[in-house]
């Protein structure tokens, strides 16, 4: 019974954070950044995926930095998205 209330309670944690956390995405040394509500790690030495807010296309990269940040961080023109 313990285990299902703590379970139900991570899953809810969870759950009300879900769209509250956007990345901010850029390849290190270059100041090009992607904006995003999540991000796959694809494994160590072969980088990330994830959607990019501002054009929709799914991009992969080797190498990055992620930084997460809060909607009203987000660019102008994305914070209808």
């Amino acid at each position: 019974m313990i285990r299902k209330t703590i379970a139900g309670i991570a899953f809810l944690s969870i759950i009300s954070g879900c769209g509250s956390t956007y990345y901010r995405i850029s390849v290190p040394g270059t100041e090009k950044y992607y904006y995003t509500t999540g991000y796959q790690d694809l494994g160590y030495g072969q980088g990330i995926r994830f959607n990019d807010l501002r054009t929709g296309d799914q991009v992969t990269m080797p190498a990055s930095d992620i930084h997460p940040i809060k909607r009203e961080e987000l660019p102008p023109d994305l914070k209808g998205k």
